[in-house]
């Protein structure tokens, strides 16, 4: 290859690039530690992190970069993958570093435009080119140097974008195992041992003895994979707000634990969601737990969202896609015992009572209407009557059917009570139920 000059001279181009090659072959060292230089101050990523290895590996990197061009300079030769085989490496090292895809690639192209005007600089200092050709000789190596270099941006830039996006996907993956093994560990009441899992604990804010909470969030029927990571990756960006707490698919719902001494607040996050997924059943639903101080709680916390979760009902949320949510607090403690499933309890019902709900959610309900109202009229039937709208008598009717049908009398506050816990555990709709089944709206 040729380029023409003034005067009618012409000097081989392959041996013009190699006249570059030689001069800016030795400062490609300087020019890489220029290059580390200004990415660690132009690039606030880099700047900030603290890893001691960071800037020996960008000096690295833009050496073995640099000395790949230069060999392309020498030869005349467009470059190749094999030309940077530590590209794929040094990205891997980003990603775990915390380096993101874009300041990735900007550190990049600041690598280039170092190297570029240091090649600038020297090929206007070649003072052995001919005076007759100089300007077109300079001009044949400016033109055939850019493009060399145009082709070696396009070429590390897609590779390293590549590897870094591969990088990153086993570190999600590695992260997701990470938490969900976390969960299950705290769940199974095992403290966290091992660094990596306190520090993504502290990473989280879920420092030992910090306030938090634990949200169980149940998921529409039928919801497929792509569905649920479009979930948890709104739960994180919305509810995880500022890169705290964790969450995790598991099983059939998705548990968060979040750093806070105020439930309300991620009740407030929680109503924001707007997951927009495409299922037969548009709702989600979210119990959240009481605050607690310690990863011992974290099992017992879990319960308590799920308790309340459940609380909800499964026809409980709305159908315009939003976040259905409870907090714990909201429920009383006669209400959350209630609904904490043990069948020991229902085999304590006098199967007279068990008889009478049984009946009454099958039928029409009014004398379990009547009972409610007389209990929240504190034992007064006069008042119960004017709340259901009845002549008192009819009330008074009611109340002794009630008394016949239980065995109760409904004069005595203790038996009154008694009563009305049994009703309100067969209504709960808990599996253990023996008229669950059939308390349950249809789905």
């Amino acid at each position: 290859m040729t380029a023409p000059s003034d005067f009618g001279c012409r000097h081989d181009l392959d041996h013009l690039l190699r006249l570059l090659a030689d001069r800016i072959g030795p400062d490609v060292g300087s020019i890489a530690r220029d290059s580390a230089d200004t990415i660690t101050a132009e690039v606030a990523a880099y700047g900030i992190s603290r890893d001691p290895l960071l800037q020996v590996q960008l000096y690295n990197h833009s050496l073995g970069v640099f000395r790949a061009l230069v060999s392309c300079l020498h030869t005349n030769r467009s470059p190749a993958a094999a030309d940077f085989p530590a590209t794929p490496e040094f990205a891997s090292s980003r990603v775990q570093q915390g380096i993101g895809l874009h300041d990735f690639l900007r550190a990049f192209r600041i690598g280039h435009i170092t190297f570029w005007r240091r090649l600038v600089a020297t090929i206007a200092e070649m003072d052995d080119l001919d005076p007759r050709c100089r300007d077109r000789d300079i001009a044949a190596i400016l033109t055939r140097t850019g493009e060399l270099l145009l082709e070696v941006i396009e070429l590390v830039s897609s590779d390293a974008g590549s590897a870094y996006l591969e990088a990153e996907q086993f570190r999600l993956a590695d992260g997701e195992r990470m938490r969900r093994d976390l969960i299950e560990d705290l769940l199974a009441g095992r403290r966290p041992i091992i660094g990596p899992r306190r520090a993504l604990l502290n990473t989280a804010g879920l420092t030992a003895g910090a306030p938090f909470v634990a949200t169980s969030t149940r998921l529409p029927d039928g919801i497929d994979d792509s569905a649920l990571t479009r979930i948890r990756s709104l739960m994180r960006t919305a509810v995880g707000r500022g890169g705290t707490g964790l969450i995790v698919a598991r099983h059939d719902e998705v548990i968060g634990l979040f750093p806070t001494a105020d439930p309300a607040e991620i009740v407030a996050r929680f109503v924001a969601l707007r997951p927009d997924v495409d299922t037969p059943n548009s709702g989600i639903a979210t119990g959240i737990s009481t605050v607690h101080h310690d990863w011992d709680f974290v099992a017992q916390a879990h319960r308590e969202a799920t308790v309340t979760r459940d609380s909800i009902g499964p026809d409980g949320p709305g159908t315009d896609g939003a976040v259905t949510v409870r907090a714990a607090t909201s429920l009383s403690p006669i209400d959350y015992l209630l609904r904490a499933d043990d069948t020991t309890a229902y085999r304590l019902i006098d199967p007279r009572i068990t008889a009478f709900v049984r009946e009454e959610v099958a039928g029409d309900r009014v004398y379990l209407d009547t009972l409610e109202a007389y209990v929240e009229s504190d034992l007064n039937a006069k008042v119960a009557a004017e709340r259901l709208h009845l002549h008192v008598n009819t009330a008074y009717y009611r109340l002794e059917r009630i008394a016949e049908r239980t065995g109760r009398d409904l004069r005595r506050f203790t038996e009154v009570m008694d009563l009305i816990v049994a009703v309100r555990l067969l209504r709960s709709g808990s599996p253990g139920s023996p008229t669950a089944e059939r308390s349950r709206p249809e789905r």
